[in-house]
């Protein structure tokens, strides 16, 4: 059975396993669908999958499981600020 998203991140954070390659992986589609709905810019689109699969990556090491927050809702809101901030450049 595979694990959520939630159980990934938690156990990474608490140190009981690392699964940060594949959380990256599997948010993938998320990083894409972003890049579509708030970058109109004229980065390269490899440039900007990048930046998302870093951001995530960010997101992994900043997560406080003690503030009872879904990590995929952290995501999302990371990656369209991200986009968002990257069109204004």
């Amino acid at each position: 059975m595979d694990k959520s998203i939630q159980e990934m991140v938690l156990e990474t954070v608490s140190g009981k396993g690392d699964h940060r390659e594949t959380i990256v992986n599997r948010l993938e589609p998320l990083v894409k669908k972003s890049i579509g709905r708030f970058y109109y810019g004229d980065m390269d689109y490899e440039d900007l999958l990048q930046e998302g699969r870093l951001r995530i990556l960010g997101e992994i090491e900043r997560f406080d499981p003690k503030r009872n927050t879904v990590f995929l809702g952290v995501a999302k809101k990371s990656l369209q600020y991200l986009y968002c901030e990257l069109r204004r450049q």
